[in-house]
């Protein structure tokens, strides 16, 4: 199995898919776990992580963390509720959200979310 970037992201490669899987998309279908994702490959999580590793360059927790974040700001902007996103994203609970969030980011997302919008209203793009 290989992992390789292209135009459009990363692509899972292996015999089973040789045109290969969107990284993405096999992220957020198996709720941002690695075991889901092992197990939708069928393959260890030892193997994935080293594979893994090898082509990303960053471990996969830290690489689904930090998608994760992206979706969140993403469908944050379309005006979702906080604890809406949460389930969405798989997360235990809004407060698992709320801390890995401020965790990330240094702030709350509905305190993200106003920053961003009144950015927008400026034009200047400062939060974006």
């Amino acid at each position: 199995m290989r992992i390789v970037r292209t135009e459009i992201g990363w692509k899972v490669l292996a015999p089973r898919w040789p045109k290969g899987l969107c990284l993405r998309s096999l992220a957020t279908r198996s709720g941002y776990r690695v075991g889901e994702i092992c197990d939708r490959l069928g393959c260890s999580e030892s193997y994935f992580r080293r594979v893994f590793l090898r082509d990303v360059g960053v471990g996969p927790k830290q690489w689904l963390r930090d998608q994760r974040m992206l979706a969140a700001k993403q469908r944050l902007q379309s005006g979702i509720d906080s604890w809406q996103l949460a389930v969405e994203l798989g997360f235990a609970s809004q407060a698992n959200f709320l801390r890995e969030f401020r965790v990330i980011f240094g702030m709350v997302p509905d305190r993200w979310r106003k920053l961003v919008s009144g950015a927008g209203s400026r034009g200047d793009g400062a939060y974006m």
